[in-house]
């Protein structure tokens, strides 16, 4: 059985969650990425828009975009980028028109909605006949250095929301899978940049953690990440990120 849970919102966090999380180079892989799945003319929805850069480059290269996120923080970003089409709306409530869009995108955003099922189900019924459902998974397919791997401890506090889920989720919603890819996401930091980002809690795992669990699995992280060779130096490597497409 799927579990539903509450949705996350990013309103904690949505002032310095862009510079945090790559801005506009990956911003742009990401677009481009989605790009070939896209009909130009036809309206795209971004469930979970957050600051809209994502969209706005969307938007650049022809693709009229409508954004909706939960966070008030996020979308003040995203409706200087997207004026007039970023909306306080659910994933599962989406403010358009049945048949209306050309696709329904969630990019990075699955994982925090409460019931996936519900929100697929919403999505293929914005969508048209010809219309797609596109997915980019949150959850790199490869751990390529020590600081992703020491990362990936975290998924203990939330289950890492893989390919398998989406794909269940998506079938539980009556949509099939017709293609899948990885987009590759370029990444630079040192250990101590990501022990300085989960101190900020800055991932949403940690935004309400208690200090029984902080200590017991979010410290000895924190100490092999100051302990490695060379923890000043950022490594540079690429992560596979998953990228499905769904029909109905």
């Amino acid at each position: 059985m799927i579990q539903t849970v509450a949705s996350t919102s990013y309103e904690r966090i949505a002032e310095r969650y862009e510079h945090e999380r790559g801005g506009k180079a990956r911003a742009t892989v990401i677009a481009e990425g989605l790009l070939p799945w896209l009909t130009p003319s036809a309206p795209a929805i971004d469930v979970g828009v957050g600051t809209g850069i994502i969209a706005r480059t969307l938007m650049d290269q022809g693709v009229p975009v409508i954004g909706v996120d939960l966070s008030a923080g996020m979308l003040s970003q995203a409706s200087v980028r997207l004026p007039g089409a970023a909306v306080l709306a659910d994933a599962v409530a989406l403010p358009v028109s049945t048949g209306s869009m050309g696709a329904a995108m969630f990019v990075w955003s699955l994982h925090h909605v409460g019931d996936p099922v519900a929100a697929f189900h919403e999505a293929g019924r914005v969508i048209s006949s010809d219309g797609r459902v596109i997915v980019v998974s949150a959850t790199p397919e490869n751990v390529p250095d020590d600081v992703q791997e020491l990362f990936r401890r975290l998924d203990v506090l939330s289950p890492p929301r893989a390919t398998d889920w989406i794909v269940q989720n998506a079938t539980s919603a009556e949509l099939r899978l017709v293609a899948a890819t990885h987009l590759e996401i370029g990444v630079s930091r040192s250990p101590l940049d990501l022990v300085k980002q989960i101190e900020d809690r800055l991932y949403s795992p940690l935004w309400d953690l208690d200090t029984e669990r902080w200590d017991s699995i979010v410290v000895p992280i924190l100490t092999d990440l100051r302990d490695p060779d060379d923890p000043y130096r950022k490594r540079s490597s690429t992560l596979l990120s998953p990228l499905l497409v769904f029909e109905s």
